[in-house]
């Protein structure tokens, strides 16, 4: 089952570590439309939101996980440490506690340099999946523990390996660590669980040249579309009197906007906040140009002292037809400068991909001109307050070049809640 450990960090940050995630491997030579379609067909014997995260080794295979649940794959992560601090990468048990209250630890094998399971488990047993791992191998195994394990050295005196049943024969070397190495394994974002379409760009898989597309100006000759960074404007180029290469200013504007996931996060922090506020009931809630309008309906002769509090919080009130309509600016942090326009094909299918997967409804309009580049607006609608898919909907619009123009939520009960997400998506022309 896929699950998530929390790491809570000295500044006070947290990183959330997936394991158990379904781990596949191509063989080399298959296509990226044949993963892909792979991926899907996987996908759709989960229930809910999917995430997954691709990769290719240094021998053309290409390595695919699928998860339930979002965040950074532990045993890749535990692995890239491994790598980096040149200990044993090639066939490794890693154990290490992390919880001494309940005991707990975190378990990863890894069997020619590629992570075959993760887990969390007790401290005195190992779960099914890896105890037929290492009773089906057929290697020495360096193993690294740091903590109450239920892995012992072969010589210890005590009951030998604990309970795991793996022969002595099959340890190489046996290591105790006196420090925990968790603590300094870094989430790498190439193992960042996102939507399957999503992950073939991040492992980079696509060749630039499809990724990234700048459409210079040809003047009184037929035009073109070049691979062209602004930032590597040759001079060469710009010499040439009959070709002038627009710096998309607009679309510079339009994408240094408040991030979505960040205004759809500000959202559900402000409403989980006013569900608790007793003696009214949110009935509705907009979120436009963001600023933030939320209809609540007073269900006791408490309005004074209702608006009194919501005033103290921050809060502009007023009121209509009974209700207290209270709003306020979110001031959403704005992302940086883009550097690239990305193609507009290949983000309205990305979209649809990750729509399809968690089963939203998603209405698309008509593309159009919007100077040099192209534009169109999305209508996601889904009927639910439920928070995973709210954290889905965010990682999918996450780095995306899409403006949000309108997320109305309107209210049915603490559990029931129909939701309208509108933005329009930005894009260079296909070549």
């Amino acid at each position: 089952m896929t699950e998530a450990y929390v790491r809570h960090n000295p500044d006070k940050t947290t990183d959330r570590f997936v394991y158990g995630a379904e781990r596949d491997v191509f063989e080399k030579g298959k296509s990226q439309g044949h993963v892909k379609r792979t991926l899907r067909q996987q996908a759709q014997l989960y229930q809910g939101s999917v995430y997954a995260c691709v990769s290719k080794d240094d021998n053309g295979l290409i390595h695919s996980t699928l998860s339930t649940v979002h965040g950074y794959l532990l045993g890749e992560c535990v692995l890239a440490y491994l790598r980096e601090q040149r200990m044993a990468t090639e066939n490794v048990i890693w154990c290490e506690e992390i919880d001494e209250q309940s005991g707990d630890c975190l378990l990863v094998i890894i069997v020619n340099g590629s992570v075959e399971h993760d887990s969390r488990i007790p401290p005195s047993t190992l779960d099914r999946h890896a105890s037929l791992i290492l009773d089906q191998a057929k290697t020495k195994f360096t193993v690294i523990v740091h903590g109450d394990t239920p892995f012992t050295a072969p010589d210890s005196t005590l009951d030998s390996m604990g309970n795991i049943h793996i022969a002595p024969e099959l340890v190489g070397v046996f290591t105790t660590l006196e420090t925990p190495i968790f603590p300094q394994v870094a989430t790498l974002s190439c193992f960042k669980l996102v939507s399957i379409a999503k992950a073939f760009d991040q492992a980079k898989l696509t060749p630039p040249w499809l990724k990234w597309i700048w459409v210079p100006i040809v003047i009184g000759v037929i035009g073109y579309v070049s691979t062209v960074d602004v930032k590597t404007q040759s001079a060469d180029v710009l010499a040439n009197s009959i070709i002038t290469i627009d710096p998309f200013e607009g679309y510079k504007t339009l994408m240094k906007s408040p991030a979505p996931s960040l205004q759809m996060s500000q959202v559900q922090d402000y409403l989980n906040h006013l569900q608790t506020i007793s003696g009214a009931v949110v009935q509705q809630t907009v979120l436009e140009n963001d600023r933030m309008t939320v209809h609540l309906n007073p269900v006791d002769d408490v309005v004074m002292v209702l608006t009194n509090t919501l005033k103290e919080q921050g809060w502009v009130t007023s009121l209509d037809q009974g209700d207290i309509v209270i709003s306020r600016p979110l001031g959403t942090p704005l992302r940086a400068e883009p550097q690239h326009i990305m193609p507009l094909q290949n983000v309205l299918e990305s979209l649809l991909d990750s729509a399809f997967l968690a089963g939203l409804n998603l209405d698309m309009g008509p593309v159009q001109a919007s100077g040099p580049y192209q534009v169109t607006h999305v209508t996601l609608s889904f009927p639910t307050q439920s928070v995973a898919l709210y954290e889905f909907i965010s990682i999918m619009l996450d780095e995306m070049p899409v403006v949000m123009t309108r997320l109305d939520i309107k209210h049915y009960s603490i559990t029931q809640q129909e939701n309208t997400l509108t933005f329009a998506v930005y894009g260079a022309p296909n070549a």
